[in-house]
């Protein structure tokens, strides 16, 4: 889970209840204050505590991955985890967005960045990591503003872009400077809102 956002965890909940069998959970607590649920499908600590709840009961071990975290997968991929904020970050006004886990995923020699709902105050302070930068970039918050900065998306300097995201984010306001920072670039960019359903597949000689 990158972080505790119900639309980034609440489709976990349907599998746990359809009897998908899951071993492992990755999930990181958020600070209460940041956890209010006073935002419609945001974070709320009484939901997150369900999440728990629902897991322990099918007998899910649960982790919580911090900055380093690496995780060897089945297919011989990894995925390592770059950075995990471990405040609250008080002094920037920041959201439970702030707290995304960003991760990178290598596969066959491709790498892939997973951004969550990563925002514009976090983003900036990664601008300069250059461990970020992957061929396949995973568009932060859906492509809609609040978003990371186009420094962000510099540094990172991808070959493809993937956004999770309807259409009226991407094509609307909300996804005007990302929208705008793609087109620049010529990168190829695909939006599920738009193209449908997506699906990538990674072969040991290229990626279709």
């Amino acid at each position: 889970v990158s972080h505790p956002d119900r639309d980034h965890y609440e489709g976990l909940i349907a599998l746990l209840e359809d009897d998908v069998k899951v071993s492992n959970l990755y999930l990181r607590i958020p600070p209460q204050r940041l956890c209010d649920g006073k935002i419609p499908r945001g974070c709320d600590i009484e939901d997150v505590k369900r999440l728990i709840a629902i897991a322990n009961k099918h007998g899910v071990s649960i982790h919580r991955p911090s900055t380093g975290f690496s995780l060897r997968l089945p297919n011989d991929s990894n995925i390592e985890v770059l950075h995990a904020q471990e405040n609250d970050l008080r002094k920037i006004n920041a959201t439970v967005n702030d707290l995304s886990l960003i991760m990178k995923w290598t596969i066959n020699e491709v790498t892939v960045l997973f951004t969550g709902d990563l925002g514009f105050n976090v983003g900036t302070l990664l601008s300069d990591d250059g461990r970020i930068e992957s061929d396949i970039m995973k568009m932060p918050h859906h492509g809609g503003t609040p978003v990371a900065p186009n420094s962000f998306f510099n540094r990172v300097n991808p070959d493809y872009v993937l956004v999770p995201s309807p259409k009226w984010v991407w094509c609307g306001d909300r996804g005007k400077r990302p929208r705008q920072w793609v087109d620049k670039k010529g990168i190829p960019v695909w939006v599920n809102g738009v193209n449908g359903h997506l699906q990538v597949t990674f072969y040991k000689e290229k990626t279709a």
